[in-house]
């Protein structure tokens, strides 16, 4: 019988190895609050993790910003107005808070900052008739109020027109095609007739060809010189034309009836027709702003034109870019390292000498964010590789834990029912 009660005791739960107290780093690591502290230790290692990764990314935001309440309406040039040249400045007046876009014939062609209520835009005309049109935009791309275009005409010479060295004052015609100018007779032209001429400087000068009505107008300059090109061309036969000069002053000046004959063997001094191949280049734009040291790109797109290309950037901070043998789509990169608005001016010439240029914009400004976290970021970063490896080792070791415990409970559990079954 002593034996026997000897035999339960060391069988008893006291006795038994199960019961062997846990070891230290057991009882770290399955207590309930070293548990609680681990998983808080995951959560804020994965939001460090992912917060690390995105200081990488770029962030585009959206300013609300007014809509613009009246248009930009272009003061250089005037409508209808003939040019010699095809470079050209154009400017204009604009609302404060916005940008324009300068459209001719339906493309994009430059854009410019609106600063104190107008706007200044370098660009390129095509020969013949060219429609600008001003577009305003608030700073969110929004497009405010559209303005009427307005027709400039580039008188693209290709011979040069003598201009007359001593003007006489009552006489309205000087040349007709380069010819001089012969009182009551009928000359002959070229279907595209340039008439020149004298009037009080400043004055507007309005010559109408019939048959069929149809008016070439200009201005005189500063010394009553005026050139004016037909933009039409004329039937082959006799017209005849009326020419009216209006002064500064208001006054009306009728200068005899000019009797031509279109003879059609005859060049114009002009080209007749746009080039089968007219150089265009064009760009994309959307207002941005970046801060100094961000690399700019703007797309380029040249059509026409005989290749090869060859492009040159004013970049506005003194620095320029020349490329040769550009391809017809061409990327243009620049970094600005200082705050500034700037204006580039892209021209691009092609095999033949032909040009076309274009104006983009582009705003630096100096950031008031504190990002000096970003170098505590970088270093948490590089140790990141030993981090997450050592936390997962630790859930590992719990997991392993909590499953031996689980073991060594499940056969407790086992033995208990044995022993009851063979009471």
């Amino acid at each position: 019988m002593k034996t026997k009660n000897n035999h339960k005791k060391l069988l008893s739960p006291k006795n038994s190895h199960s019961r062997q107290p846990r070891r230290l780093h057991k009882k770290l690591l399955l207590h309930p609050l070293a548990i609680f502290l681990i998983l808080c230790v995951g959560v804020l290692l994965v939001k460090a993790t992912f917060q690390t990764h995105a200081d990488s990314y770029e962030v585009t935001a959206t300013v609300p910003a007014p809509l613009p309440t009246s248009p930009a309406v272009i003061t250089s040039y005037s409508d209808q107005e003939h040019v010699s040249s095809s470079r050209v400045t154009i400017s204009g007046t604009c609302p404060d808070q916005s940008y324009v876009k300068l459209h001719i014939n339906n493309a994009f062609n430059g854009v410019s900052l609106c600063s104190s209520g107008a706007f200044t835009i370098r660009t390129s005309l095509v020969p013949g008739a060219n429609s600008l049109q001003a577009k305003v935009y608030n700073i969110t791309d929004n497009e405010g109020p559209a303005s009427s275009a307005t027709t400039i005409y580039y008188d693209e010479l290709t011979s040069s027109v003598k201009e007359p060295t001593q003007p006489h004052p009552e006489t309205v015609i000087n040349s007709l095609d380069g010819s001089p100018y012969k009182k009551d007779a009928i000359q002959q032209t070229s279907n595209r007739p340039t008439v020149t001429g004298f009037a009080p400087p400043y004055s507007l000068v309005t010559l109408t060809f019939h048959s069929d009505p149809t008016q070439c107008t200009t201005r005189a300059d500063a010394n009553g010189w005026w050139t004016c090109t037909l933009t039409p061309e004329l039937a082959a036969g006799g017209h005849y034309v009326d020419i009216v000069i209006t002064t500064p002053d208001g006054r009306t000046i009728s200068s005899p009836r000019l009797y031509i004959l279109v003879t059609t063997y005859l060049d114009t001094l002009l080209v007749p027709k746009l080039p089968a191949s007219q150089l265009i280049v064009s760009s994309d734009y959307r207002y941005q702003v970046r801060y100094p040291g961000e690399l700019w790109s703007w797309n380029m797109q040249i059509t026409g034109g005989t290749l090869p290309y060859s492009i040159d950037i004013t970049w506005g901070d003194g620095k320029t870019t020349h490329k040769s043998n550009v391809q017809a789509a061409y990327q243009a990169t620049h970094t600005f390292l200082s705050s500034g608005t700037y204006q580039p001016i892209i021209r691009v010439t092609d095999g033949a000498g032909q040009s076309a240029t274009i104006q983009t914009l582009a705003i630096s400004k100096t950031s008031t964010v504190d990002f000096s976290h970003n170098t505590s970021s970088s270093d948490f970063q590089s140790y990141l590789w030993i981090i997450w490896p050592a936390y997962i080792i630790i859930l590992l070791m719990i997991a392993s834990f909590w499953l031996g415990e689980y073991e060594i409970l499940s056969r407790r559990r086992s033995t208990r029912k044995h022993k009851a079954v063979h009471r």
